[in-house]
């Protein structure tokens, strides 16, 4: 899976995705198992409620691992009174992704 492939994706669900795919997916996986993997000049606004710990983690070390500076909000920024597609447009001048794990999925 070359990086402009992992560049041009979304990975909102694996339902989709093919053999031939996923076996790319895990090559690019074994790579960066042994430091190998594609690094990216790009940062990343994560959202994670208190208790997500180990997903906060994992997320922050994998961005990290490659080359995407993890940017942690506290959870509450996202109960204000703005509209998220608002919100989402002006992370997305800044960040090239978004880490969203929110308990209320209307949000």
């Amino acid at each position: 899976m070359s990086k402009k492939a992992i560049e041009a994706g979304h990975l909102l669900t694996l339902c989709d995705w093919g053999r031939p795919e996923l076996a790319e997916l895990f090559e690019v996986v074994d790579q960066y198992a042994v430091g190998a993997g594609p690094r990216f000049e790009a940062a990343a606004a994560m959202f994670f409620p208190p208790s997500s710990l180990r997903t906060r983690l994992s997320f922050e070390r994998g961005a990290s691992q490659m080359g995407i500076q993890p940017v942690t909000f506290p959870p509450e920024s996202l109960d204000r009174n703005e509209d998220l597609t608002d919100v989402a447009a002006y992370l997305s001048q800044w960040a090239s992704l978004l880490v969203v794990r929110q308990s209320d999925i209307g949000v």
